[in-house]
């Protein structure tokens, strides 16, 4: 069965400061059927977007430190309180584990593009997965 086939239709969230994973992550989201919000460089372009399309997402993929926004915490924080899904797609050298930090699965990068997809997915369907 393929993972990604359930994330057809649905709207993912993508808060990443790299243009280039940005870029991949929105096409190999867009590739699965999903609809890409974003990408996103930092918290606020996030929130302004979602207030501005005001459809909501079914899932968020969020890098957590980004350069020029800071922490995606409080907005992990926000969107985990909407009932988002959210997946972190954080470095080797980023913990998932800050305090305040809302369940998630975490992608450890680099990831490629399928695994990510499948993370989204067994996420979606509330199936833990590994890293």
């Amino acid at each position: 069965m393929n993972k990604t086939a359930d994330l057809k239709g649905r709207r993912i969230l993508v808060v990443e400061d790299e243009f280039l994973i940005a870029s991949n992550v929105v096409e190999t989201i867009e590739d699965c059927g999903a609809v890409a919000v974003g990408p996103c460089p930092d918290v606020d372009t996030a929130r302004r977007m979602l207030a501005e399309d005001g459809q909501g997402v079914d899932a968020a993929i969020l890098d957590l430190n980004l350069k020029r926004g800071g922490s995606a915490l409080e907005l992990a924080q926000e969107l985990a309180a909407a009932g988002t899904v959210l997946v972190y797609h954080i470095g080797y050298s980023t913990s998932a584990s800050q305090e305040g930090l809302p369940d998630g699965v975490v992608a450890t990068k680099p990831v490629t593009g399928d695994r990510l997809m499948q993370h989204v997915a067994n996420a979606l369907n509330g199936v833990a997965a590994s890293r």
